[in-house]
């Protein structure tokens, strides 16, 4: 079965087998270390396309639905930062496998 950080990678060699730049982003706290990592809701993905937009990506598996209130308040977030990306210009998407970036990206 296939887990979410198996999806993140798979998309990751997609992006980088097309020549497009992108970069894993850590989001929430670092417990044990005293470090805060990105911002709540920040995109698992970011990158840069070749043309120059900016790209993010936010991955869920197949069937996910969020299980508690702050799942949906985080897969909001998620959502709205993709949606100021894509209005900005660039692109910004929810994908739930490769297929997903292919058909945005190409």
């Amino acid at each position: 079965m296939m887990s979410e950080t198996d999806l993140v990678r798979d998309i990751m060699d997609y992006l980088r087998l097309r020549g497009i730049w992108c970069i894993r982003v850590h989001s929430g706290r670092s417990y044990g270390y005293g470090m805060h990592l990105a911002e709540k809701g920040t995109p698992d993905l970011m990158g840069c396309l070749p043309d120059g937009r900016c790209l993010v990506i936010e991955c869920k598996l197949p069937g996910w639905k969020p299980r508690n209130a702050q799942d949906r308040e985080r897969y909001q977030t998620q959502c709205e930062h993709c949606a100021r990306v894509t209005k900005a210009g660039g692109v910004g998407l929810v994908a739930r496998s490769v297929e997903d970036v292919k058909e945005r990206v190409g």
